[in-house]
């Protein structure tokens, strides 16, 4: 019904405000906060797939995250607490998107280039700031799951 579908919007709408907030430090600090991410991450995407039938607030949602990472990473040698925050919670959103992407297929949205984010995930596993480290490992065997070619 209309009020169904009203009611759906609003908690889309909502998803997306929480996903684009900029995230505390702690963050980093807090397994169960990345699983939160993970959570509206994944609830957004079943909520704009199956139920609305809608994917462009997925592919809204990867757009900012994907820029996030791209201007963080690449234009600091060092960052802040907060840009870690960022970069970390936008790792967290953008394989979470992917992978669901990748087991149910939406049109009009494309599991994006997973290969260029790969690398950039992996570097700051590698080394990035040791916080930052831990909190995207799980991120990047998100990323590699399916895909040994990677």
């Amino acid at each position: 019904s209309g009020d169904e579908r009203r009611a759906c919007l609003r908690l889309q709408a909502a998803l997306c405000a929480c996903l684009q907030r900029a995230p505390p430090f702690s963050l980093l600090l807090s397994r169960r906060k990345l699983l939160f991410v993970r959570s509206l991450s994944e609830s957004l995407c079943v909520l704009s797939a199956r139920v609305l039938g809608d994917a462009a607030a997925i592919r809204a949602i990867i757009d900012v995250k994907a820029d996030a990472i791209s201007r963080i990473v690449g234009g600091a040698a060092e960052m802040g607490a907060h840009p870690q925050a960022e970069v970390c919670q936008a790792g967290w959103v953008l394989c979470t998107a992917y992978e669901y992407l990748e087991a149910e297929p939406v049109a009009g949205v494309a599991a994006g280039d997973v290969c260029d984010l790969a690398p950039a995930i992996g570097g700051l596993c590698h080394g990035g700031p040791p916080a930052l480290r831990v909190a995207l490992l799980p991120c990047l065997g998100f990323l590699l799951r399916l895909r040994g070619q990677l």
